[in-house]
């Protein structure tokens, strides 16, 4: 993942206080942008494949889920069909923003009817991602 910020640590952290799960089973990008995410002031729990994520919603309730699409095995498409099966008190109906370096109107498509709120192709710029998950919370 490509990334590139332009952010004054010494102001206000837009993310303070924000809850993100982050699930992608390539290690750098999932360490870049849990990184950054932390930088911008969220609490963030990463995982490499569904069902570590999984696993970690039994004991952390995020605001927010970022998940890669294409991953081995259980890909990004199985996890959010995993998540919304669940009771909303269960996070049944986190916001989640879908990656993927497969960026089509048929890969959107599917992800927006699969139960994904927002959609940002890979690579993508961190005001991007910022932006996307400002109006996910905001919601």
């Amino acid at each position: 993942m490509q990334v590139a910020l332009v952010y004054d640590s010494a102001g206000p952290k837009p993310l303070e206080g924000v809850r993100i799960l982050t699930v992608d089973d390539e290690p750098d990008g999932l360490e870049a942008l849990s990184l950054i995410l932390r930088l911008l002031g969220a609490e963030v729990e990463t995982a490499s494949s569904t069902a570590w994520a999984m696993s970690k919603l039994h004991g952390f309730q995020p605001n927010v889920l970022i998940a890669d699409l294409q991953m081995p095995g259980q890909d990004g498409f199985d996890l959010i069909a995993q998540i919304r099966a669940r009771p909303i008190e269960q996070g049944g109906r986190v916001p989640a923003l879908a990656f993927s370096a497969h960026d089509s109107p048929e890969t959107r498509a599917k992800a927006f009817h699969a139960g994904f709120q927002e959609f940002l192709p890979k690579p993508t710029s961190i005001s991007q991602i910022l932006s996307a998950l400002q109006g996910m919370i905001a919601n």
